[in-house]
């Protein structure tokens, strides 16, 4: 089953006539390939998805990215709606919307936000997603292996961070906090990874680097990787 029926079928069973879908990770979910996203530190994306009960679907962004989106990341084949840039993107999906009952993954224009909803539609995977997650852990693995095997006595941390961020860019995968530990750090990190979140690992890592004795490593201690992989399967 198409991640567009999934949700669907979802529909067909709410109260919603509609749900608008403006996180990066849905977008990329629902089309299966598309990308809504020109910065990569933003939860949201510049076009959102208004997916109905009849199966419609309508791609609404503003005049700088509408057409982009409607001729270059359009799997779902949505109509577009061009909101102009200096108008407001709310006060057109309200007139959009009028009194019908829309749905949404963030809230917008004071829908209700279904996301811990819609993550129950998206945790069965299909084979497509599960084939490529378990390419992305094998690609994972061999990236920190490759890292660990090659690194010295005498690189710092962040360094050793560094090569494993930039083997996962050049693989496609947005490695979101990767932790490295040397020495007595390994203790406090393995802790932190393995009860905390990848938001409270990342911050906790940041702090630490400026309590580390010397910054740099006599032995060397790997965690892994806490990520976004490519298809942007966060919740």
């Amino acid at each position: 089953m198409k991640n567009l029926d999934k949700l669907l079928s979802w529909l067909q069973t709410s109260e919603y006539d509609a749900v608008i879908l403006g996180r990066r990770d849905n977008f990329k979910w629902i089309t299966e390939e598309n990308a809504n996203a020109v910065v990569t530190n933003a939860e949201v994306g510049v076009a959102h998805l208004l997916i109905e009960k009849d199966g419609s679907v309508t791609v609404a962004a503003d005049s700088s990215d509408c057409s982009r989106m409607e001729t270059e990341q359009n799997a779902l084949r949505a109509k577009g709606m061009l909101i102009p840039w200096y108008e407001s993107f709310e006060a057109h999906l309200k007139d959009y919307i009028g009194d019908r009952t829309f749905a949404s993954d963030t809230g917008i224009v004071g829908t209700d936000n279904v996301q811990s909803e819609l993550i129950n539609v998206r945790m069965q995977l299909s084979e497509k997603e599960l084939k490529r997650y378990r390419k992305i852990g094998q690609e994972c693995a061999g990236i920190v292996e490759g890292v660990a095997m090659n690194a010295r006595p005498g690189q710092t941390e962040q360094e050793i961070a560094d090569k494993i961020r930039t083997g996962c860019i050049a693989k496609g995968i947005s490695p979101d906090c990767v932790l490295v530990g040397s020495d007595e750090r390994r203790y406090e990190l393995s802790g932190v990874f393995s009860e905390s979140t990848g938001i409270i690992c990342k911050r906790r890592m940041f702090e630490g680097m400026e309590d580390a004795p010397s910054g740099r490593t006599d032995r060397i201690w790997l965690q892994g990787i806490y990520s976004n992989t490519r298809d942007e399967r966060c919740n």
